[in-house]
């Protein structure tokens, strides 16, 4: 864990900071430093990490003692100036991968386009450290830049990023969501404060707040190997979901989206779809009313009020850690279609035979598998064996309608599906 890179590199433009910053400053940060510090409310002791030139103690709470950090000391220079009035800002050289203050000292800690600079390798110790030294029930606020979804605002953003990595050592492409939720932190609020790429995070530690890695089998699924992030299957619960009348939300209009938006819809579930383009077959779906179209990108907030999520769009990573960010911090089941690191559940592959549904699950490992054995199941599973579902269960209602006790009716049961019995071969690929 190296932190001497940046180190060095704010020793470089620590004299020009201020002056470089200038215009964002009047523009956009002073306007959204207050949304960051009223959610200190109530906070005694508060650590202000990456605390810099001092461009936030003017919005310091007066009633609480302000505690600053930064690894620059030539930054801490022009910091101390603007604290110089102040008798409740402390201010200290430090880095956030090695904190420099007891366990459990803050009451909350802010920190302001810190983690956009720190390399995603560091941001698990770091917020591994913030942890350490929060109290319990303490929070940490995080104001962050992310790529906008707006096309010509991406563009002008990564036209500015090899300036912008170069002067500051920033990007608008840190996963610190994704650390955030494999860290073990809940996402208590997440939402933009301008425009859709500087948004304010607030979190609390949860129960590996330590920062403990996640391990197989828990939570998001998410472990590391060295430095590496990999993603594992878990061991997911089975259940069928009764949505019935229930609002649910679909982003995305392919064919994915269409696939399980019929089965929302044969579920009888109360379906919102949200995507600038869809599959005439939605159209068709939206026209009879079965379903409501709106025609444009998902919008954060849209998933309020959902009982159920499905995410169908694979090509935007943000897009798809924002909605898994916004639907885990409000409680709300979500999917995202081959991305188990974004969903909190998996839509299981379906076979329909009849009234007979089988579900098949490789706990989002190997979708491919799962829909390739749905494919053939069905061929095997045809109309003749859905009348021989429909069969069985008329004669299962004749009993119940006859009074024959339930012993009996399972004894019956059971020797009239001694009789049933699949047999077949399975052909693997030559590769394999």
């Amino acid at each position: 864990m190296n932190a001497d890179p940046l180190r060095k590199k704010y020793a470089r433009i620590a004299g020009w900071y201020d002056l470089l910053d200038f215009p964002w400053e009047m523009l956009r940060y002073r306007k959204v430093r207050p949304e960051v510090w009223r959610r200190t409310s109530g906070a005694r002791l508060i650590l202000d990490a990456g605390a810099g030139t001092g461009r936030n103690i003017p919005y310091y709470p007066p009633s609480a003692h302000v505690t600053g950090v930064d690894l620059s000391e030539a930054m801490l220079v022009r910091a101390r100036r603007r604290a110089a009035t102040s008798s409740a800002v402390r201010l200290s050289c430090g880095t956030v991968l090695a904190l420099p203050f007891k366990s459990r000292t803050f009451d909350a800690v802010v920190s302001t386009f810190l983690f956009c600079v720190l390399p995603d390798d560091l941001q698990p110790p770091a917020l591994k450290e913030l942890s350490r030294v929060l109290k319990p029930g303490g929070r940490a606020i995080l104001l962050e830049y992310q790529y906008s979804r707006h096309p010509w605002r991406r563009a002008v953003m990564k036209a500015m990023s090899p300036w912008v990595a170069w002067a500051y050592g920033a990007r608008f492409d840190r996963r610190t969501p994704e650390h955030l939720a494999s860290g073990g932190w809940r996402i208590l609020e997440d939402r933009f404060v301008s425009g859709d790429t500087v948004k304010v995070i607030v979190a609390e530690p949860g129960p590996l707040g330590d920062g403990r890695r996640i391990q197989p089998g828990v939570s998001s699924g998410i472990e590391h190997e060295g430095d590496r992030r990999v993603v594992r299957a878990r061991h997911l619960f089975q259940l069928n979901l009764d949505l019935g009348g229930r609002p649910c939300l679909v982003v995305g209009g392919d064919g994915e989206a269409l696939e399980k938006t019929e089965r929302l819809i044969e579920c009888e579930a109360d379906v919102t779809l949200v995507s600038p383009i869809v599959l005439p077959r939605l159209e068709e779906l939206a026209r009879a009313g079965r379903l409501r179209w709106e025609a444009r990108r998902y919008r954060p907030g849209d998933e309020a009020g959902r009982y159920f999520v499905l995410n169908c769009v694979k090509t935007d990573p943000a897009l798809s850690a924002e909605l898994f960010q916004r639907c885990s911090a409000a409680g709300i089941l979500i999917s995202s279609y081959d991305q188990p690191e974004a969903s909190l559940a998996t839509m299981a592959a379906l076979v329909r035979a009849g009234s007979m549904r089988l579900a098949i699950s490789s706990d989002g490992e190997s979708p491919a598998v799962a829909r390739k054995l749905r494919i053939e199941l069905e061929k095997l599973l045809d109309d003749r064996f859905a009348r021989f579902v429909e069969w069985v269960a008329a004669y299962r209602k004749k009993m119940t309608d006859e009074g024959v006790p339930p012993e009996e009716r399972k004894r019956r049961l059971r020797d009239l599906m001694a009789g049933f019995e699949i047999s077949g071969t399975i052909k693997y690929p030559e590769s394999f």
